[in-house]
């Protein structure tokens, strides 16, 4: 519907001239590919994604995706019970694989002196300002964070590549009610 993109567009414009009354915001990358290589037994797998944006306001880099759909805070909370990747939300995954990525691509980054806040613009609830992680879990915390992702990343890949681990779709047929297979 064009009357809703024309509104989408005009208040996402207004919310980035209010932000820049406060903020000094510098674009460091839209539209930009992310991507690391794993080597799990020979064979080289690429996790890869693409960021809408990336921006820094003084000491902190935002890699950032844009929804249009609806966006809520409980997307994005991690709680300190959650320790795997299957236990994320699709958002905060998501979330994390673009930290994860980001800091893989610039391993100059002192984490101690920058921070890395991974977000997503909702465009329907500009109102809200940026959803970003609401992270309580010690393994996606920032002082292990590059370390814990390589393993729960390398382990996840390799269960994947084992032929020895039958494929199955899903635990919890519920959650794939809706899928086309």
């Amino acid at each position: 519907n064009k009357i809703l993109i024309d509104k989408l567009i005009y208040d996402f414009i207004e919310f980035e001239k209010k932000q820049l009354e406060t903020d000094n915001i510098s674009i460091l990358g839209l539209e930009t590919d992310l991507s690391h290589y794993f080597n799990i037994n020979g064979i080289n797998v690429k996790l890869a994604g693409r960021a809408d944006r990336i921006d820094r306001i003084d000491d902190t880099i935002r890699v950032l995706d844009y929804k249009t759909g609806s966006v809520r805070n409980e997307d994005l909370t991690i709680n300190e019970s959650i320790s795997s990747l299957d236990k994320l939300t699709p958002k905060s995954l998501q979330l994390i694989i673009y930290k994860y990525l980001y800091l893989k691509m610039h391993q100059e980054i002192d984490t101690n002196n920058i921070g890395i806040e991974p977000g997503i613009i909702g465009l329907r609830k500009l109102s809200n300002g940026i959803f970003v992680l609401d992270n309580k879990s010690k393994t996606f915390d920032n002082e292990d964070f590059v370390k814990n992702c390589d393993d729960l990343f390398t382990n996840l890949i390799a269960e994947i590549l084992d032929t020895n681990i039958p494929f199955k779709q899903v635990d919890d047929e519920n959650k794939c009610m809706y899928c086309d297979f």
